[in-house]
């Protein structure tokens, strides 16, 4: 055996069929995302996916019979068979193979197989003049916030925000989906129809940024001169919210692909505060 691709596939993609047809001599290598779940908690929260065995039945239904699966018992001695091995630029493989084959080297190629962190969360450059806050109450909030992050059903992106005045939140939100938190799995997303940076207005979530500010409107308390802090930079729809409801200094910590945002916030003289993460 001579060249071998491995891949997450949790879905039988046109990228991949494209792929072997013009690289017929090329082994197709599938994770085994069930017995993976154990050691990668992500893979649990695509539910849309298949089995690797029932991704492998479909590909040697298409004429492929070189389709093998790999798992974190096998992966190392599997991989380490072939000359050549080349992967798509994905966490979950980069993240396994890191674990359990570090001796095995790859070669990344440009294969798009499914929204990964990486394409889904493109960060702009910080600009030179960022303000970077080096408080541990700012800190110590966005590392709060990023485990309230994780109560978001969204498999690909999990924000949080907080609205505080005088230290003291008076509200906060996390992305969650509309009329259910289900409405992924059962219609899928809209947004996969978009690249990273497209579309911005298109999707099915309220966004943790607008859940905050609605639910400082239910409880009828003002966000006039608050600072909001949010995990990630926000998208320009909310940063109007934000400029509307008088927010006077965002706090973030991740960037985003869109900073049409940042110009909308500057322009309102909102100030704009990046705080690092603690170091270890």
């Amino acid at each position: 055996m001579k060249k071998a691709l491995f891949v997450y596939m949790p879905v039988v993609h046109a990228g991949i069929v494209e792929y072997l047809q013009d690289n017929p001599e090329t082994t197709i290598v599938l994770l085994d995302n069930r017995k993976a779940q154990t050691v990668n908690k992500y893979l649990e929260r695509d539910i849309r996916a298949l089995s690797a065995q029932e991704i492998q039945v479909a590909l040697e239904g298409y004429g492929y019979a070189q389709v093998l699966i790999a798992d974190q018992f096998n992966v190392a001695s599997l991989l380490g068979s072939f000359t050549e091995l080349v992967i798509p630029q994905d966490e979950v493989i980069e993240d396994f193979l890191q674990q359990f084959a570090p001796k095995v080297s790859a070669t990344t190629i440009s294969l798009f197989v499914r929204w990964t962190k990486n394409i889904s969360s493109v960060e702009h450059k910080v600009p030179s003049d960022r303000i970077i806050s080096e408080d541990d109450f700012t800190k110590d909030m966005l590392d709060k916030l990023e485990l309230t992050a994780q109560k978001s059903p969204d498999w690909w992106r999990q924000i949080a925000a907080a609205l505080v005045v005088d230290g003291q939140i008076i509200s906060s939100g996390y992305n969650a989906h509309s009329p259910s938190s289900h409405s992924l799995e059962i219609n899928g997303d809209p947004r996969s129809n978009f690249d990273a940076g497209q579309g911005a207005g298109i999707y099915t979530s309220i966004h943790a940024e607008a859940a905050a500010l609605a639910h400082a409107a239910k409880l009828g308390v003002s966000t006039n001169g608050a600072d909001a802090y949010v995990t990630t930079f926000p998208c320009p729809t909310c940063a109007r919210s934000l400029v509307a409801a008088g927010i006077s200094r965002v706090f973030y910590r991740d960037g985003y692909s869109l900073l049409d945002a940042e110009q909308i916030l500057k322009d309102a003289a909102v100030e704009i505060i990046l705080v690092e993460k603690k170091p270890h």
